[in-house]
């Protein structure tokens, strides 16, 4: 399964789940097969934010991911990616090897309409 977790300025599973997806410097991009991750990919994000044209949402989109993990997400993010049929999941704020720990082990939910940013209009 290619998961993505939005990071901060480095990327990768040693790095910040950064706060808001949006606007995330770097995703980290997870392989995840039998419960382990198989490798990492660290892409920059230059979604609209960044002066780029595609949301960050259509950037994970083409990189055909399966599952997003992240600390929030504005309502018009979550209905591109479910409508692709990517799965968002909901965690603390910590080191993205912990939430993939915590997403392997079956111990995150998925975000809700209710979870959603709402004080986003994205």
């Amino acid at each position: 399964m290619k998961v993505a977790i939005p990071t901060g300025f480095i990327g990768g599973i040693e790095d910040e789940i950064f706060p808001h997806f949006g606007k995330a410097p770097t995703f980290t991009l997870v392989d995840i097969k039998d419960n382990l991750i198989n490798f990492t990919e660290i892409i920059k994000n230059s979604g609209e934010h960044f002066g780029g044209n595609l949301t960050p949402s259509d950037i994970l989109i083409e990189k055909k991911i399966q599952a997003l993990i992240c600390l929030g997400a504005g309502p018009r993010a979550l209905e591109k990616l479910r409508s692709q049929n990517v799965e968002i999941y909901i965690t603390m704020q910590g080191l993205a090897k912990e939430a993939l720990d915590y997403f392997i082990q079956g111990k995150l939910h998925k975000m809700s309409n209710e979870d959603a940013c709402s004080d986003h209009k994205h």
